[in-house]
């Protein structure tokens, strides 16, 4: 079991096989990001143990963004078409949270007041959606 992979800007294409995301539940950070990867995530809620960082940015997933690990730290999905609402944000519980990247997408409707709950949250990129309403307060 390895701890970090990063196959980052490596011309990966298509969609990623269903086994890739069982590969290691001990990893702790994941980069996939400046590839033309394509297709919807699965269900990433038990696929890591500790504190994640996920870097997926740069790619062309889409689809809504799936459940992922509560407990993760830094998540980023900018440049990518993934659509729908922020709720799947309200999921995110980890204490340790300190940067959340969805720039560049096609998400749509209110920013979650659920937002307020991450007190290490230094950095909150959501530019370049679909959003509306007030921001939380």
């Amino acid at each position: 079991n390895f701890s970090y992979l990063d196959i980052s800007n490596s011309g990966i294409s298509g969609t990623i096989p269903m086994w890739f995301w069982d590969l290691s539940p001990a990893l702790l950070y994941l980069n996939l990001s400046s590839n033309q990867i394509s297709g919807t995530l699965p269900d990433l809620s038990l696929k890591f143990v500790d504190y994640p960082g996920i870097d997926l940015s740069s790619n062309t997933f889409e689809g809504p963004v799936p459940a992922l690990p509560s407990n993760i730290s830094s998540l980023n999905l900018s440049k990518n078409k993934f659509s729908g609402t922020l709720s799947f944000l309200c999921a995110l519980t980890g204490r340790t949270l300190d940067y959340v990247d969805l720039s560049d997408n096609l998400f749509f409707g209110n920013i979650p007041n659920c937002l307020m709950q991450w007190k290490t949250l230094v950095i909150l990129n959501l530019a370049n959606n679909k959003l509306s309403g007030k921001i939380p307060s």
